[in-house]
């Protein structure tokens, strides 16, 4: 698109020989002489319109987005045209990306009959207002029914009007044979610029994220969101193992941290809460994964161990671009969550007393008494009052009172049920005492 030359033709009616007398035939040959200097070959503007495509992000491959960007024309070092409207737009797609779902705008769409269908807006103003105008573009955005295929070409028509001329004219003039100047109003000029665009998709790069486990998605059904550990405290040893078990694959650790652990309905009851980030590369493609542990940890009434149970929650994020890297992100959740799983259940499965601390008599016997005495220790039963245990309830009675965590009806409750238990630990313990000699 080259700007038009345009040479000015100006004169004197008295030049012509017939008017000025020297020649007396009305045909006699008028030559008029100019003179004008060539310029430079003038640089093609820029394409006034262009309509570029590209995938919509997140919707599987079905979404088609458009941008029509205009470049404003201008006369050399005049003002540029201003837009004014989209006169029209038409667009023909593959019959076999299936029916439009949604299309920004109102549009008109119909079948071609020759493996296209046609969509076709017409009349679209502008809003100046829009965060677009400051791009010089207008988006249109369709989503189909089925995958898009890139390897098909698709074609489009644009006409697009802007204020002004080219040639700089204002306006039109006219004159009657007497030279009078009519006083009829010929409107204001505009220029029309009309495009056929043929779009080759096969450049077009799509790119999404996936997040694993999707519950939207039917093949993510399978895989838990939560998984839970009976048996298992959520405290510093099961997280050491956690990432000491991971470490093996070069997981790179962003974070590991422990948030402040909170009673629960009891002053025995810890809530415990370890959020761990970190990172694994495939080539140069980066994947995240967010694990959470949480539970409880503590000690029931009357229970001679630890009543743990373990909460775990993996998440996997990663972009992708082709279904190999789509895959590779299933691939680490699953591989992740198969370590866990085994892990803690291998610990779950261990006795509680090779994990539980040793408090019985028995074992401070073996480490301090004689022959005789470890004989006798063999058939005793364990002492009844375990100091350790009382401390510890009362310790975290003494801080959840002072963080205002429990009611006084929760305090005298608790207080209570310890001396409950204490009243019959003494009690079980003199009946003891008595079977096998009497008081110390």
């Amino acid at each position: 698109m080259c700007a038009p030359s345009i040479l000015a033709i100006s004169g004197d009616t008295g030049a012509m020989p017939v008017l000025n007398g020297s020649s007396p035939r009305e045909s006699e040959p008028f030559a008029a002489t100019y003179t004008y200097t060539v310029s430079e070959p003038l640089k093609p503007m820029v394409l006034a319109i262009n309509l570029v495509p590209s995938l919509a992000q997140k919707n599987g491959q079905h979404a088609l987005a458009l941008d029509l960007q205009w470049n404003a024309p201008r006369q050399w070092n005049a003002e540029p045209l201003e837009i004014e409207r989209i006169l029209s737009l038409t667009l023909d797609v593959p019959a076999a990306w299936g029916e439009i779902e949604r299309v920004s705008s109102e549009a008109i769409t119909s079948n071609l009959g020759n493996g296209f269908q046609r969509i076709a807006w017409s009349q679209l103003e502008l809003d100046r207002e829009h965060h677009n105008w400051q791009r010089n573009c207008r988006s249109f955005t369709l989503h189909f029914r089925n995958t898009i295929d890139c390897s098909q070409t698709i074609t489009a028509h644009a006409e697009v009007q802007f204020q002004g001329a080219l040639s700089g004219i204002a306006g039109v003039d006219l004159f009657s044979p007497l030279g009078t100047r009519t006083k009829s109003a010929l409107g204001k000029p505009v220029t029309v610029v009309t495009t056929d665009f043929t779009i080759c998709l096969a450049h077009l790069r799509y790119q999404d994220t996936r997040v694993v486990p999707d519950l939207k998605l039917e093949a993510d059904n399978a895989r838990p969101k939560v998984a839970s550990y009976p048996g298992i405290a959520p405290n510093h040893l099961t997280v050491g193992a956690l990432t000491e078990a991971l470490s093996g694959r070069n997981i790179y650790f962003k974070r590991i941290i422990e948030n402040p652990p909170s009673t629960g309905e009891h002053a025995r009851h810890h809530h415990r809460y370890w959020d761990i980030g970190g990172r694994v590369y495939t080539s140069i493609y980066p994947i995240d994964f967010h694990l959470v542990l949480s539970g409880e940890e503590g000690y029931r009434s009357r229970a001679p161990h630890p009543c743990d149970t373990t909460h775990i929650s993996l998440a996997v994020q990663g972009a992708f671009a082709n279904p190999a890297m789509e895959a590779s992100i299933t691939k680490l959740w699953d591989e992740l969550h198969t370590t866990i799983d085994l892990l803690l259940n291998k610990q779950g499965d261990a006795p509680p007393e090779a994990s539980a601390p040793a408090h019985s008599a028995a074992s401070v016997a073996h480490d301090h008494a004689d022959a005789d005495t470890l004989a006798l220790d063999e058939w005793l039963p364990a002492p009844m009052i375990d100091a350790e245990h009382f401390r510890t309830r009362l310790h975290d009675l003494h801080d959840a009172i002072g963080r205002g965590e429990l009611s006084l009806e929760d305090v005298q409750d608790e207080l209570q049920d310890i001396a409950a238990e204490l009243d019959q630990a003494f009690d079980d313990d003199e009946m003891l005492q008595n079977e096998v000699g009497g008081s110390s």
